[in-house]
């Protein structure tokens, strides 16, 4: 080999390893997935859709997301690592082995939406952060997704008429509670099952919040809507923590700072709601806000259940909820102070 020739190789190779080396972070970061069980024409899909284009700007970092039809498969699927995100609501997630995120569900638990903000966003936020760590998940933001109503295939406008109803109770402690307290015939099944059950009438009832009802074939089979408010339904990203652990601190940043603003989202799901109430009533549904006496003759038959409800949740969840009514107590001083 001449000497010229081995330079030519020598160079060949060195550069051909240096180009190894620069390849850009983008072409060597795998697609990441993130699951979520919103349906299309929600603003719930355009607050994950919206996220997963801020997620993308971010260097080095691609993101796909996924349809997931039931949260607790979600979860697991994110714990296990075959997903490296989620968009799930609280409810969805509690029974992957975080049951003190079931506590924001407890029925008739805020005072109003400022009281539930100021202790959602605060407190809960900080303390289900160091949980989720623990067990191998990082929270990266809050979200929302909204106020769960009572649905019905016929009229159901008291609680009267809910006693004896077979109603879908969700795989959570609060709908367990709240449909128990109404005396309902609960039959217990995932989100994922409700729509061929109400089709079917296997159940003729459920809660739902309108947001995701509106987008689902429960419209149709069941088209009376109560606007109760005796549940809510906030929101979370997670991510896999093995996943998360090999991002540059950077790319962590980004994806943090890629999730839609909470105060955006609720907004956002607001005036949806807004909007889609209007469609709904012209296209024959039924959809009736009640006003506060109404709502007040459900209250009764569920606060007294509460502390019961808390107490059944396990984890830490009497450590949470002692720790949620002292910002409430806190947020109704400063309140006062303000006034």
């Amino acid at each position: 080999m001449t000497g010229v020739f081995r330079r030519i190789v020598l160079g060949t190779t060195v550069g051909a390893a240096l180009a190894a080396f620069s390849i850009p972070a983008s072409a060597q970061q795998e697609t990441w997935k993130v699951g979520s069980a919103a349906q299309p024409g929600s603003s719930l899909l355009t607050i994950v859709e919206e996220s997963v284009a801020n997620w993308n700007k971010v260097p080095g970092v691609k993101v796909e997301r996924q349809f997931v039809a039931s949260e607790q498969e979600l979860a697991q699927q994110v714990l296990r690592g075959r997903l490296q995100m989620a968009s799930i609501s609280f409810a969805g997630i509690s029974p992957a082995g975080f049951p003190e995120a079931a506590l924001v569900n407890v029925p008739f638990l805020w005072a109003n939406e400022a009281e539930r903000n100021y202790v959602l966003d605060g407190t809960v936020w900080k303390y289900m952060t160091r949980l989720f760590e623990a067990k191998g998940l990082v929270a990266i933001g809050i979200g929302e997704v909204g106020w769960n109503g009572v649905v019905c295939k016929t009229a159901c406008p008291t609680p009267e008429s809910l006693k004896g109803l077979k109603a879908r109770v969700a795989p959570t402690p609060a709908s367990r509670m709240f449909w128990s307290a109404m005396g309902a015939n609960g039959v217990q099944m995932p989100l994922s099952e409700l729509f061929p059950a109400l089709q079917q009438s296997l159940v003729v009832a459920a809660d739902l919040p309108f947001p995701y009802y509106v987008t689902t074939p429960a419209r149709e089979s069941a088209p009376f809507y109560y606007d109760l408010r005796h549940l809510h339904h906030p929101s979370l990203v997670v991510a896999n923590k093995a996943a998360w652990d090999k991002l540059t601190p950077a790319q962590q940043q980004g994806i943090r700072d890629g999730v839609l603003p909470v105060a955006q989202q609720r907004k956002m799901v607001a005036d949806e709601i807004a909007e889609k109430v209007k469609e709904f009533r012209a296209k024959g549904g039924t959809y009736v806000e009640l006003n506060q006496a109404q709502r007040d003759a459900y209250r009764k038959l569920v606060e007294s259940k509460q502390m019961e409800l808390v107490s059944s949740m396990g984890g830490k969840s009497t450590e949470l909820f002692d720790l949620m009514q002292a910002a409430r107590r806190e947020f109704q001083q400063r309140r006062g102070t303000l006034n």
